[in-house]
């Protein structure tokens, strides 16, 4: 897992700027034996960012939502990689 926080402020003549960028993201496995021969190797992962900027009093503001999920069979005939 892994959270950033960033924000930057400046002045550049008489106007004011900034931005924040806020980014999560992570990701969760697990692996379940079916004997010694096979497994299941399922899980999922998610990246979310927002980013804010402004400049005086106009801002704008988005987010990016990513998330999928896996799942992946492997047997001594076709080990995982």
């Amino acid at each position: 897992m892994s959270y950033s926080n960033n924000r930057d402020e400046g002045l550049n003549g008489t106007d004011l700027y900034g931005r924040t960028d806020i980014l999560i993201q992570g990701r969760i496995t697990a692996t379940n034996y079916f004997g010694s021969l096979s497994m299941l190797k399922f899980g999922a992962e998610t990246y979310a960012f927002k980013r804010k900027e402004g400049l005086n009093e106009l801002y704008r503001d988005y987010t990016d939502q990513l998330s999928a999920a896996f799942a992946r069979e492997c047997a001594e005939a076709r080990p995982c990689r």
